[in-house]
């Protein structure tokens, strides 16, 4: 598997992991169209698998995502592990020789990792952060509420969740 990721070197990526109540997280939700399906491509994806983030160290990177998410390791690979929790994962691609980039804005990369949580769970996760110390920016675009906090590397990652008057999302 890290063959086929190795040419792909994302820093973050910008992706808004969510449960619909059709995917409750069972296996059987998660698996591809059986073969010979009529399902087109377009319309055959079922959620986002995983995002891949380049990391200097995998054991920090891992015991950052623990301590903030509860992530656990669910696979490991010789330079890559996949962390996650229920159907949400992380791929970590260790890149200890990798420099960091100082202004995003000026380069085209994926911004950062969001994930979407109820309000009760995003003023849960604001505690949380609060509690372990974390330092993190708070954003109220006006339809939603975001916090943002940065892993170890320098990642952006983003809770956030919308309000109940916000526009349904497409």
């Amino acid at each position: 598997m890290e063959r086929l990721f190795a040419r792909f070197r994302p820093i973050a990526v910008a992706v808004i992991v969510t449960q619909f109540a059709a995917f409750s997280g069972k296996a059987d939700d998660t698996q591809s169209p059986a073969a010979g399906s009529s399902t087109s491509s377009a319309n055959a994806l079922v959620r986002i698998d995983h995002a891949g983030l380049n990391v200097s160290n995998l054991t920090v990177s891992a015991a950052f995502y623990k301590k903030l998410f509860g992530f656990e390791v669910v696979h490991k690979w010789n330079t890559t592990w996949m962390v996650g929790k229920d159907a949400i994962r992380l791929g970590l691609f260790e890149r200890p020789k990798a420099t960091k980039i100082g202004d995003i804005d000026a380069y085209l990369i994926p911004q950062h990792v969001a994930f979407l949580v109820s309000e009760a769970g995003f003023n849960a996760y604001l505690a949380r952060l609060k509690k372990l110390g974390f330092k993190h920016n708070d954003d109220d675009s006006g339809i939603a509420k975001s916090v943002f906090v940065s892993d170890p590397d320098g990642i952006s990652i983003e809770v956030i969740y919308y309000y109940k008057d916000a526009p349904p999302l497409p």
